[in-house]
């Protein structure tokens, strides 16, 4: 075996000999990606270096029958085998290789900055990724300092976090070697993470984006709260954008890393461009297509340049969705190796094929440039004719940090236990030991503090997407939920792996951020909060990896929460409650339900059938929602407002004369969440109050503020009202906020009713905007159909920006037809399957699916006429919502209907005659 390869020479069938790390960049290399130029010190010269100097007895001696559980037995065997490597010879071939390799990459007689990085022939394997187990020693220069880095390395084979890793995962100490990478350092301005599967809701449609300024270790490591991007992988469109402040970062300056602290101007202020998250995401893809399953990649921006600089497996992913996703990725064609690079290495941005400028037009946002020049980092500064330079280019090109390096980051900035050797990079996977199933939801809450705010009581036992709900908790600590599931335990505050065994078994680890160090005290954990770090540190991936409950990106978690506390946390939803609230992980408790949305029983599944029609259901009364949430439903298609509204009593403008407003938002609030709490993940969609003035009157003080209408079902109702009545308006809005911000109820939608016209929606979109509340991926906006003029129009409503509708059969069809449906005279002329009113559903339903938004209908009719529910599906509806009582028969229904319409197709299909030119070639 070579003692030194290149990576023009290293393709993914050389892991024996360089490890993950190298066979990955070789491939990379090979196949035209933009990867930093290197070599690799192959395995085989560890394994020449451990011969040579007699360390394998030492070796075995110091791991047979260790106890891994003894922190103090692994430290003392950890010293004794680095000692014995650092102090080692090199033989004097194999060091005249390193310096001669190391020399040949000087370059105008500079010597490069490099980085040194540790590269297993066990790790980054599908099944097991051994990553962060070693060392990476950044910005090394000088081929004795290469030579010296590349020693270290190989003594970071014997770290304690790295022996006890290779036991628990049963793989021979002197059967694993080491590579060392040598690479050209990427001084960057930003740097992160990228995965082509959305690590935490395992979306393999969706890609995920960290970012932040400086050198990426400060997001592997998790010391700063990175942004996230989530791009769909099919449009690239990006879906989400999570910008998160970054008071400090991590550049080399005067030929030492350092922290600096980031301009304030800069701190707030979205770190990549559109332009560079669509143009890696497009990378990413393609790696991901190269190597047929799903990546981990790291990346860096230098002087505008997108580098790649590492690729890996994911190894967090459930089994199926890996299965699902290589069987996605088998059809697709490679890079070929040798292929003509599509992206040449180092081609800026501005000028790469496919480049994003064309992809975002001008909504491309110029370059910002995060920390000033010196003379020993600073990127040549791009060329610009004065004349061409906007304002705000000028001031997107200024130093985003100050000019004093600090030699550590305060608290503030960094939290606690910030990284002691900046030098040091740490790495961001581990394979669990023995994967739990988890529900795999993102719940992403803000990561702000919310001290003293009361949560509403729950029914008893009320499930949450697998989690039983009991009692009331006050929320004290809110961040980002990494590692889904409930965790309550005594709080124990970690300012680094040195006091891991303060963790007992059941324990809530608190911390600043984890590195593999922790990881024997993470295991005991029942959950696990950290201060900073976002979807893809170290904290989230090992905590999903081991089925720990985990929130990340606190910022002040470890002042909030004291020593002894006792706590609940909601890691799904990203919340810390004060005491143990009754919260419990229902899936511990209950059998698997194959795949059935939360809430629902298994027994369910060999009696309903499965429907490509989605079957919501109609609810309005707080007691039903537990019970409700049990039946084989998609979620809440109508949450009517009014009953809830009707238990408060009072009439809401009464209340707001008596200074009460905020205490009528919150009892209402306390309602919704019940519902929202009970389907999570599935929609509620939350129908806004639809009162007519004779219902308003029934409430105490109504009658103060109703005028009396002949005619109130056709009178002030709905989007009207809300418009002339914005104060009342306002409370509903405020609820729904709150449920979904304070509660992270994410799942709660909001529907409008009784929509007469254009500018009403107009209107209320501008209201919903002064409340904070914005059309993002997460939060939809619905529409009733249930006046002829709506029908007539809805083309426009589509073009106007909404998510879906959802057809109100009832008032539609009395106002169609000109029949009041409480008419028991002419109760029998009012019926939804008259031509009239289908003519009219059947409108809405192909404009919808034109202008691709969700069409749905709330009625009883799909439930009771099985040919209503086959002539719905024949249209092509989205979703039906029903009462409850009526859900496993609709299912039933739809399930025949929607046979019974691919029959027909198929049918038709089959019947037709061959073509001519088919009949010909047969013939032939």
């Amino acid at each position: 075996m070579k003692n030194i390869m290149w990576f023009s020479e290293i393709r993914k069938s050389n892991l024996a000999e360089v490890g993950g790390k190298g066979a990955n960049l070789g491939e990379m290399a090979s196949v035209g990606l933009p990867v930093p130029g290197g070599f690799v010190v192959t395995s085989g010269a560890y394994f020449l270096f451990i011969k040579h100097n007699g360390i394998e007895p030492v070796i075995k001696e110091m791991t047979s029958d260790l106890n891994i559980e003894d922190n103090d037995k692994l430290n003392v065997a950890s010293d004794v085998i680095k000692t014995k490597i650092l102090s080692g010879e090199i033989p004097p071939q194999l060091r005249a290789d390193i310096l001669s390799a190391y020399r040949s990459m000087i370059k105008n007689g500079r010597e490069p900055y490099v980085a040194v990085r540790s590269s297993a022939t066990a790790e980054d394997l599908p099944e097991a990724s051994f990553a962060g187990q070693q060392s990476t020693f950044l910005n090394v220069k000088g081929a004795e300092d290469c030579v010296q880095m590349v020693k270290e390395c190989w003594a970071s084979l014997f770290e304690p976090r790295s022996i006890y890793y290779r036991t628990e995962n049963k793989f021979d100490h002197l059967k694993v070697g080491l590579a060392a990478v040598v690479q050209e350092m990427v001084q960057s301005e930003k740097a992160g993470v990228m995965f082509t599967i959305d690590p935490m809701t395992q979306d393999m449609s969706k890609i995920s984006i960290e970012g932040a300024y400086g050198l990426g270790e400060v997001v592997v490591s998790g010391s700063v709260t990175p942004d996230r991007y989530v791009v769909d992988k099919n449009t690239f469109k990006i879906e989400i954008k999570d910008v998160a402040k970054q008071t400090w970062m991590l550049v080399k300056v005067n030929e030492k890393n350092a922290h600096m602290n980031v301009r304030e101007d800069m701190q707030s202020r979205q770190k990549l461009t559109d332009s560079q998250v669509v143009e890696l995401s497009r990378l990413g893809k393609k790696i991901e297509q190269h190597y047929g399953k799903p990546q981990d990649i790291e990346w860096a921006v230098a002087d505008n340049r997108l580098f790649i600089v590492q690729s890996r497996p994911i190894t967090t992913l459930r089994k199926e969705v890996m299965a699902d996703s290589e069987r996605a990725l088998a059809g697709v064609q490679s890079v070929e190796a040798g292929a003509k690079p599509s992206v040449p290495p180092g081609t800026p941005l501005m000028q790469q094929p496919q480049g994003a400028q064309q992809a975002q037009g001008a909504q491309a946002q110029q370059r910002q440039q995060p920390y000033a020049a010196t003379s020993q980092a600073q990127p040549q500064q791009r060329q610009q004719a004065p004349q061409q330079q906007s304002a705000q280019q000028q001031q997107q090109r200024q130093p985003a940090y100050q000019a004093t390096p600090q030699a550590q980051p305060s608290q503030q900035q960094a939290g606690q236990g910030a990284p002691q050797q900046p030098q040091r990079q740490q790495g961001t996977q581990l394979p669990a030991v023995q994967q739990k199933q988890v529900t795999n939801i993102a719940a992403s809450a803000p990561a702000a503090v919310a001290t003293g705010a009361p949560v509403a009581s729950a029914a008893p036992k009320q499930e949450e997407r697998g989690v039983k709900m009991a009692g009331e908790g006050k929320i004290i600590l809110r961040g980002l939920g990494a590692a889904p599931g409930i965790g309550k335990g005594t709080v124990k505050v970690l300012a680094s792996p040195k006091e891991m065994n303060k963790v007992m078994k059941g324990d809530v680890l608190v911390t600043d951020m984890t590195t593999p160090d922790f990881v024997p005290a993470m295991k005991r954990a029942s959950a696990i909060v950290t201060n900073s770090g976002g979807m893809t540190c170290h904290a989230a991936i090992v905590s999903r990896e081991m089925g720990i409950p985990c929130i990340v990106g606190t910022k002040n978690g470890t002042t909030v929460l004291h020593e002894g506390q006792m706590i609940t946390v909601d890691a799904s939803r990203g919340i810390v409650y004060d005491g143990d609230t009754g919260l419990a992980d229902a899936k511990k408790e209950e059998p698997a339900s194959g795949g059935a949305s939360p809430g629902a029983q298994a027994a369910y599944a060999p009696v309903v059938p499965v429907t490509g029609t989605k079957i919501y259901v109609n609810l309005a009364e707080v007691d039903l929602a537990e019970k409700t949430s049990k039946l084989p439903c998609d979620g809440v298609g109508l949450l009517r407002a009014e009953f809830m509204i009707g238990d408060i009593g009072e009439h809401p403008k009464k209340m707001i004369k008596e200074g009460r407003g905020q205490e009528f938002t919150d009892k209402l609030a306390g309602k919704i969440r019940v519902f929202a709490t009970a389907f999570f993940p599935r929609p509620v969609v939350y129908r806004t109050t639809d009162f007519k003035t004779n219902e308003y009157r029934n409430l105490s003080g109504g009658e103060e503020f109703e005028p009396a209408e002949s005619n109130p079902m056709m009178g002030w109702r709905g989007c009207a009202r809300y418009i002339t009545e914005p104060e009342v308006f306002a409370l509903e809005l405020a609820a729904i906020k709150k449920v979904r911000e304070e509660f992270g109820m994410k799942n709660l939608w909001i529907m409008l009713p009784f929509v007469r016209r254009i500018g009403e929606l107009r209107a209320i979109k501008e209201m919903l905007k002064a409340q904070g509340m914005h059309h993002t991926r997460d939060f939809k906006l619905w529409i009733m159909v249930e006046v002829p003029s709506t029908v007539f129009l809805i083309d426009q409503f589509c073009a106007e920006g909404i998510d879906g509708v959802s057809i109100g059969s009832n008032d539609l069809t009395q106002l169609i037809l000109g029949i009041d449906r409480d008419n028991a005279t002419l109760a029998e002329g009012f019926d939804e399957r008259n031509d009239a009113v289908l003519r009219a559903i059947e409108r809405v339903v192909k404009v919808c699916n034109e202008n691709k938004v969700t069409c749905s209908i709330c009625g009883q009719a799909p439930s009771v006429y099985p040919e209503f529910a086959e002539r719905l599906v024949e249209m092509g509806i989205t979703s039906m919502s029903v009462n409850p009582d009526a859900v496993e028969r609709t299912k039933r229904n739809v399930a025949s209907a929607e046979m019974k319409v691919l029959l027909k197709r198929l049918a038709k299909l089959t019947a037709e005659p061959a073509a001519p030119e088919y009949r010909s070639n047969v013939e032939d």
